[in-house]
């Protein structure tokens, strides 16, 4: 059960970097975090997402490292791809100046998690309406571009 739920997570996790490992040289910034932000919010709207997230804090609590792991492989990888794909860009843009980008990849995802929340409770007939989630990845990724490139001048 270890091992199954630590693969899930891990290909789970390396589907939704891609963009961040695909779009490197010919697009925005803007376009890869949408599109990477899409991935993230579509795979956090899935309920059995939710599940594998509460099988996985279970069996933390039952057999020590599994958090730490899961950790690593999951939330922590998105973090860290996130960050790379940040300094990356840094370095290629003469005008952008990334000090931290680990603090700004953890700032776009929790961002990210807060419009999302604030959005999906905007429904029809009961149901999340998806153009509220594709409207709250919109609205984090350019709150977060205004921000860095505001900082950057």
């Amino acid at each position: 059960m270890h091992g199954l739920i630590l693969e899930m997570v891990s290909d789970l996790s390396g589907a939704l970097i891609k963009p961040l490992q695909q779009h490197e040289k010919h697009h925005a910034l803007r376009d890869v975090l949408i599109e990477f932000g899409r991935l993230v919010v579509d795979a956090h709207s899935v309920s059995h997402l939710v599940s594998l997230y509460r099988i996985a804090l279970t069996e933390a609590t039952r057999h020590s490292g599994i958090g730490r792991e899961f950790f690593e492989r999951g939330p922590g990888k998105l973090t860290t791809c996130l960050a790379q794909y940040l300094a990356r860009i840094a370095t290629k843009s003469d005008g952008l100046q990334i000090d931290n980008p680990m603090r700004l990849a953890d700032a776009f995802l929790s961002l990210l998690g807060d419009n999302l929340e604030i959005f999906d409770t905007t429904t029809i007939a009961g149901t999340p309406c998806a153009k509220g989630r594709s409207d709250a990845v919109i609205e984090a990724v350019e709150m977060f571009c205004r921000g860095v490139f505001a900082e950057a001048q």
